[in-house]
């Protein structure tokens, strides 16, 4: 029997009347712009990257969202996400069930993000997965890139939106009404991430209040190694999440890219800086043992998409999701250079490691 995720969505993309059914450009020319919906995500095969395609005649829209416009939610945005997991969580009456939030990165197109969505929430134990698509070009290379960062940082209006009417419900919901969320955000999505924490900081304060997520996972992350330390960066995020957890590869080709155009060390290439410094609810997982995956044609991913295709990494993380403690988790082992207080880890390649824990 085939496995069909139902991915809903958010996307500043342009509307396109072909497969992909968005682009590679905005919306329109504002910020807040956007369109929800939902479809059917079914895994076909096993294939890394198109192994989960979406099934096109299921595709439902909801009306575009303007700046301006305060309207009831709809069925596909992100606060119906929200409460349609409180209420499965209640009626299941289990503390394990969770929804993810992904946040794509570099190089995605809006059929490889819900490509990814459905993967990672299939992989990580996730019930549902909410896919919030800024406009990546879906393309390598320098210009490519350039082009991303740019549309990454100009997409924080849109990620701010999406983002505060989630906040602004989890606020005023009661605590048997707030369900069970964890926060991903991959490559440059991290960047998208960043603009949008900072448009919530100056706008809208009194939303960042305490442990709204259970978690936050920041994968293969193209912000500077000391972003989660800068209240005009990342550091809002300390605040909403139980736990923020890093993961990075030393030899990603995409963030070598990103070294080499900025003047910063991207977080995704080694540990936040001063890491001692941050709180305890803070940690950081090498995965350079284990990140080298490869797509459908057997080319390499360049060291940057383990977070979605590594065996190693999808069953840290799915552990890490589940709330296991951070001593706990299986088949990591404290870093080697120091764990600074059991918050910085690192996964050998061990296939001992995934037996017991169903990951093949």
């Amino acid at each position: 029997m085939q496995k069909s995720i139902r991915v809903r969505f958010a996307t500043n993309r342009n509307r396109v009347n072909n497969l992909e059914i968005f682009g590679s450009d905005f919306f329109g020319s504002d910020g807040k712009r956007y369109i929800t919906g939902s479809i059917n995500v079914v895994q076909q095969s096993n294939k890394p990257d198109t192994g989960w395609y979406p099934d096109h005649t299921t595709l439902v829209l909801d009306e575009p969202t303007q700046s301006g416009k305060a309207k009831a939610p709809q069925p596909n945005d992100i606060v119906s996400f929200a409460r349609d997991r409180a209420t499965a969580q209640k009626l299941r009456k289990t503390g394990s069930e969770f929804g993810t939030i992904l946040i794509p990165g570099f190089n995605s197109t809006f059929i490889s993000a819900l490509h990814s969505a459905a993967q990672i929430a299939d992989a990580y134990g996730a019930v549902e997965c909410y896919c919030i698509s800024w406009p990546s070009n879906g393309q390598f290379g320098l210009k490519p890139y350039r082009s991303d960062q740019t549309k990454a940082q100009k997409s924080g209006a849109f990620v701010a939106d999406v983002l505060t009417k989630l906040l602004v419900s989890l606020n005023t919901a009661s605590s048997a009404q707030k369900p069970r969320l964890n926060l991903v955000a991959h490559s440059m999505g991290n960047r998208a991430l960043s603009a949008a924490m900072q448009i919530i900081r100056e706008k809208t304060p009194k939303e960042i209040t305490e442990n709204l997520f259970e978690g936050a996972v920041l994968a293969a992350s193209d912000v500077p190694d000391n972003a989660l330390s800068k209240s005009d960066q990342l550091a809002p995020l300390l605040k909403l999440a139980k736990r923020v957890t890093t993961y990075y590869a030393g030899g990603d080709l995409a963030l070598t890219l990103s070294n080499a155009v900025n003047s910063w060390t991207p977080l995704g290439l080694g540990k936040p800086r001063s890491l001692e410094l941050l709180p305890k609810t803070v940690t950081t997982v090498d995965c350079s043992d284990v990140a080298t995956t490869y797509g459908d044609d057997g080319k390499t991913h360049h060291r940057h998409q383990y977070y979605r295709c590594s065996a190693w990494v999808l069953n840290d993380v799915m552990q890490v999701l589940a709330g296991v403690a951070p001593n706990k988790i299986e088949g990591r082992k404290a870093d080697v250079a120091g764990g600074i207080g059991g918050r910085a880890w690192w996964i050998p390649y061990d296939t001992e490691s995934l037996s017991g824990n169903g990951v093949k």
